[in-house]
């Protein structure tokens, strides 16, 4: 009996460890930053890129609350966003931050990011932990703002244009309205002729 629990127990021990690697396994692998955390709201685990964007290691942040190693604040106000697992974990469902939230990084660094925290339940459904899952977002905010300047150049160049064509185009539709109010009259159309040639002649 004893040799058999033993052997059942390590068959469980290799499970266990089977399962840990995997999961390990995954989150290095996974492109986005990963940190999970206990029911209390302290880091359990962080993948690579959580440590490269944090600048903590999955060592030092293991234990501590996750407000000392994800520090956001709101862009606009600077004050301090609200903690995406602790929302999570007190309304009991998936959270995601609002627009323009920043993270600072231990070594003082601001990036613009997003991201969204879910509950972690065993297999019984009980709450065990959550797990937040964050991106750097500084070159997609920096598309958007190229977008934004090229369409505002857009609408200068056009609000330009359309100044610069109304201009020349003004003595020949003068002379235009002229010809149609007297058909028959020479001195309209020769009017009209030279309203022509001034616009012809005039650089757009």
């Amino acid at each position: 009996v004893v040799s058999r629990n033993l052997r059942a127990g390590a068959r469980s021990a290799a499970a266990l460890f089977e399962q840990e690697e995997w999961y390990r396994t995954t989150l290095r692998s996974i492109g986005d930053a990963v940190i999970t955390t206990n029911t209390t709201g302290h880091v359990t685990s962080s993948n690579p890129v959580a440590e490269q964007l944090t600048g903590w290691t999955s060592a030092e942040a293991r234990g501590v609350p996750l407000d000392g190693v994800f520090r956001i604040i709101d862009e606009e106000s600077r004050t301090p966003a609200a903690n995406p697992i602790a929302r999570a974990l007190q309304e009991g469902a998936t959270v995601g931050l609002g627009n323009h939230t920043l993270l600072i990084a231990r070594d003082g660094t601001e990036r613009p990011i997003d991201d969204s925290a879910a509950l972690i339940r065993d297999d019984q459904q009980r709450i065990i932990g959550a797990v937040l899952v964050f991106r750097d977002i500084t070159e997609a905010r920096r598309s958007e703002r190229q977008l934004r300047d090229a369409d505002r150049h857009k609408d200068e160049f056009l609000a330009v244009l359309a100044h610069e064509l109304r201009n020349p185009l003004a003595p020949l539709r003068n002379a235009l309205e002229i010809l149609r109010l007297y058909p028959q009259d020479p001195a309209a159309t020769e009017r009209v002729g030279a309203a022509r040639r001034e616009c012809m002649s005039t650089p757009m």
